[in-house]
């Protein structure tokens, strides 16, 4: 999948934008608070159905206007589809993909594969479980529907089940409330579990790959997923847990709580990895989450790379690009602060690239 033109009114900081892109890399260049996220951040909300960083559509409208509209043109071999999202006022949003005005996000989530590479990444490592289920489940639900719609169900049923707890005391809770949300909770949980166990055999495979080649072989990394359901079923779990849930008002169990364990040597990363090691390791996971993607989706993702010098340094960015041009076929966005940094070390790898440059809100394309 590859985007040829992209169209912005008043997102964010651009009230109007027009961009002609190149089929293989693009390097988008600014000053800090320019905009250059934002324009990724475009891309990703076409993939996606929202933005990356904000989660209220009416926070993306720019400054005293009241709606926005994103417009991209997609190609696939000899397909092409046009993807347009638009948010008013009166919060209503509206999205369409070819001839077809999308009701359920679940309908367009894997049209448009996509992978982020971006600083906040290291969230992943050092913050709790929910960004690395997160990381997990972006993944599994390009590639399978199903998924995100068991998804969808299972957080929906948890969220009331937890409502209902909140309103609970120890020796005044009805079983029968209870164990009607648990039997709603039991098939969706199974599925998902099910689905990660399955993705992550085929993941952890592909990341020992890509990190040995980014890292040069000089350290074992591997991943491993963790589950209550591995040891338990999900009914013995919840029926099992019912006194502690109605004490703590929350559901302890399930595969809600499910982790992704990031080892080095061995031995936790986030304990004993460098900075060097983190960073490496961070970008092994990202890309190996595009070519799973890739290998799995009939659509060859994009792959957007945010800021990618504030966490490497040119040796590392020369390897990075140096990868993404011999293990991914993908159409890549790239931004920086300098405006021929990239360019240089692309130039040098011989990868066919445009540039732009963002100043006032503008996006030009340099010559």
């Amino acid at each position: 999948m590859k985007l040829t033109k992209l169209k912005l009114s008043n997102y964010k900081n651009y009230t109007e934008a027009d961009i002609q892109f190149n089929g293989d890399v693009n390097v988008i260049a600014g000053d800090n608070g320019s905009g250059k996220t934002n324009l990724l951040d475009a891309i990703y909300n076409l993939s996606f159905c929202k933005s990356n960083f904000q989660h209220q559509d009416s926070l993306l409208v720019n400054h005293n206007r009241d709606f926005f509209r994103l417009e991209g043109m997609f190609v696939e071999s000899d397909l092409t589809l046009k993807v347009a999202i638009a948010f008013d006022s009166k919060k209503k949003k509206l999205i369409q993909a070819g001839d077809k005005k999308l009701t359920k996000l679940s309908d367009h989530i894997g049209t448009i594969p996509l992978v982020f590479i971006g600083p906040r990444d290291i969230q992943l490592i050092f913050e709790g479980s929910a960004d690395r289920r997160k990381f997990l489940d972006s993944g599994i639900s390009q590639l399978n529907r199903k998924y995100l719609q068991q998804l969808v169900h299972y957080n929906k049923i948890l969220i009331q089940r937890n409502a209902y707890l909140k309103t609970t005391q120890l020796h005044t809770y009805d079983n029968g409330i209870l164990d009607s949300y648990n039997s709603q909770l039991i098939g969706p949980a199974e599925f998902l579990h099910s689905a990660r166990d399955r993705f992550i055999e085929s993941f952890k495979l592909t990341f020992q790959e890509s990190y040995e080649t980014l890292s040069g072989g000089n350290e074992k990394a591997s991943c491993a997923y963790k589950s209550q359901l591995a040891e338990r079923e999900i009914k013995t779990l919840l029926e099992d847990s019912v006194q502690k849930d109605v004490v703590l008002q929350r559901t302890t169990t399930g595969i809600h709580k499910d982790d992704l364990l990031f080892l080095l040597d061995d031995r936790p990363l986030k304990r004993f990895g460098s900075e060097g090691q983190l960073k490496t390791y961070l970008l092994a996971l990202k890309l190996s989450m595009w070519k799973e993607l890739n290998r799995h989706s009939s659509n060859t993702p994009l792959l957007l790379l945010d800021d990618i010098f504030a966490k490497l340094d040119n040796h590392r960015v020369k390897n990075l690009l140096y990868f993404v041009r011999e293990e991914c076929s993908a159409q890549v966005f790239i931004s920086d602060t300098h405006l021929t940094r990239v360019s240089d070390i692309l130039n040098e790898l011989n990868m066919d690239h445009k540039v732009f440059s963002i100043k006032n809100n503008a996006v030009n394309e340099e010559r």
